[in-house]
């Protein structure tokens, strides 16, 4: 009967330990997501934040250049440019710019994957 318990109370304590580090890792990779999230997002929003209405689109390209963000112009198509911060297909977002006669009109970020 005393082995009994003995090998129950092993099992369970190594039953615990396992379980902690499988939680351990979940918490470990959730703050990396979070952390490169805000990491990638951030200085797009300070970006998109900061586009002035009713000036002209060629401006915040140059600025978006300037910043070394990725550029894709869809004004022939869709009336629209959009400031990506990164080419990369994981954590990549937007700032979605709206434009009519070569003038921003509105500037929302967005997720783009």
């Amino acid at each position: 009967m005393f082995k009994l318990k003995l090998f129950l109370i092993k099992l369970i304590t190594q039953l615990a330990k396992a379980l902690l580090a499988i939680a351990l890792v979940i918490v470990l990779f959730a703050s990396l997501a979070f952390g490169l999230n805000h990491h990638y997002r951030t200085p797009l929003q300070q970006f998109c934040s900061e586009v002035e209405l009713n000036k002209p689109v060629s401006d915040v390209i140059t600025l978006a250049e300037g910043h070394s963000f990725f550029i894709l112009d869809m004004r022939d198509k869709y009336d629209r440019v959009g400031i990506l911060n990164h080419r990369a297909h994981y954590f990549r977002y937007e700032c979605a710019i709206t434009v009519v006669n070569d003038v921003v009109t509105e500037a929302k970020m967005v997720i783009a994957d």
